[in-house]
């Protein structure tokens, strides 16, 4: 008897997991141990003015440009966080599923580096976020259905309500009584105070245009079609086996008898 098999863990996205990992780690260590010493020195990009005890970016120093790139493993509150690993352990796997480890790979350091340049030049306070990398995910899902010559109606709903809850956020918590400003004003402060979100957008449709020139990743089918399976006798089940008939000569001088109750005369050669 075969022994059945116990239930395995498997590792079906490495770069989305162990993103994943990496950052609720780093803010887990940050929070409880480090007092918020990684989210303001390491995990976190300067902008172009110094906010607070955190100096304005410093182009002749290396350790800016490094963290250029580490912006994304950080994040300074609990609730966007959560936010953002749900939604990229949601579309990450799938994504990296249909393009490869390698392409999403490349297509998050891509979004990173377009998003961290820009926080340096127009950005006026430094960011430490995983938001590019959350709009290159809906956007290529927005792909799968493009592809298909289609727009899936679940996506602009998953990308409308987070720009408006990311935005609205933002604006929100920065103003106090927003109700009452002229509407001019209204959009100048929403700009302003949403720059770090417009630049996140915009590092997400670069990061995504690598969906465009690369075709999906072809996954071959480990197992055939019902067709198939028919068809070769020698993967059938023991129930839909059918019996092969063996076919005799023709120039053979004997009698055939069918299945049936019909007798068949074979030909007689002279």
């Amino acid at each position: 008897m075969t022994k059945k098999s116990g239930l395995k863990f498997k590792f079906d996205s490495p770069v989305i997991l162990t993103f994943v990992l990496i950052k609720l780690f780093v803010f887990l260590l940050d929070k409880f141990l480090l007092k918020d010493f990684l989210s303001t020195n390491i995990f976190v990009c300067h902008g172009c003015k110094a906010s607070g005890t955190i100096p304005a970016f410093d182009f002749k120093n290396a350790m800016d440009y490094v963290r250029m790139f580490l912006y994304v493993f950080g994040s300074f509150d609990f609730s966007s966080l959560i936010l953002q690993l749900l939604l990229i352990l949601l579309l990450g796997p799938l994504m990296e599923e249909r393009y490869g480890s390698a392409m999403i790979c490349l297509m998050l350091v891509i979004c990173t580096l377009v998003s961290g340049v820009l926080f340096c030049c127009l950005n006026s306070e430094p960011a430490s976020t995983s938001v590019p990398v959350v709009f290159t995910l809906i956007l290529l899902s927005a792909m799968t259905a493009f592809s298909k010559k289609e727009i899936s109606v679940s996506w602009i709903l998953i990308f409308v309500l987070y720009v408006i809850f990311i935005f609205a956020q933002k604006y929100v918590s920065s103003v106090k009584n927003p109700l009452d400003l002229a509407f001019a004003k209204k959009c100048v402060l929403f700009f302003e105070k949403n720059t770090e979100n417009l630049i996140c957008l915009v590092g997400g449709i670069c990061g995504s245009l690598f969906g465009f020139l690369t075709s999906p990743k072809k996954r071959a089918s480990s197992k055939k079609s019902y067709d198939d399976e028919f068809i070769d006798d020698n993967k059938k089940g023991f129930w839909f086996k059918k019996k092969e008939k063996k076919q005799k000569p023709l120039n053979e001088d004997k009698t055939v008898v069918a299945d049936s109750d019909e007798t068949i005369i074979g030909s007689v050669d002279f």
